[in-house]
């Protein structure tokens, strides 16, 4: 296993090195990055011998969502702390894929494609969870709980003088 700390400077204290690794290295393929020096450098630095097939890996999986889905994926920019609702199906596909949980990948992925996923897609998901796993970088999925609604009643005043309770 190489040491990814060197790689650059990407941490995303929520999910881990990995899932920052992840994340960079999605929004790089989707957003026409993928063929930069720094992008081979990275990979390269992480995977050693098996950086470009790693990069080739993303590049195929981020085209396929791009060809299959049926709305726009929302992504920041490559070094962006924030993620997106869309970028954390994504991670949450990876992690389940890395667990060996292809039902739960395949559920994330229905969700961000909006439709049906395409046959292989779920197996290039769990490829690059593999992959990422061999290299010491697991995905951590942060814990998230259903909240109830408060049941509250707003009264709100529309221009006018008309009021409303909500």
């Amino acid at each position: 296993m190489m040491d990814t700390t060197d790689a650059f400077n990407l941490h995303l204290p929520d999910v881990g090195f990995g899932g920052g690794f992840a994340l960079w290295s999605f929004r790089v393929c989707a957003t026409g990055g993928a063929n930069c020096r720094l992008t081979y450098a990275a990979f390269d630095q992480i995977f050693g011998g098996q950086g470009l097939d790693a990069l080739n890996a993303m590049i195929s999986f981020t085209k396929n969502i791009a060809a299959s889905g049926r709305r726009r994926i929302s992504l920041a920019q490559p070094c962006c702390c924030r993620t997106s609702s869309d970028e954390q199906s994504v991670l949450a596909a990876f992690a389940a894929a890395q667990s060996g949980d292809r039902a739960t990948c395949e559920k994330h992925l229905t969700w961000l494609l909006a439709g049906e996923v395409p046959a292989g897609l779920v197996a290039e998901a769990v490829d690059i969870g593999e992959l990422l796993l061999r290299y010491g970088m697991m995905i951590e999925v942060p814990k998230t709980m259903v909240t109830k609604p408060v049941n509250s009643r707003l009264k709100l005043s529309i221009v006018g003088g008309t009021d409303y309770v909500h």
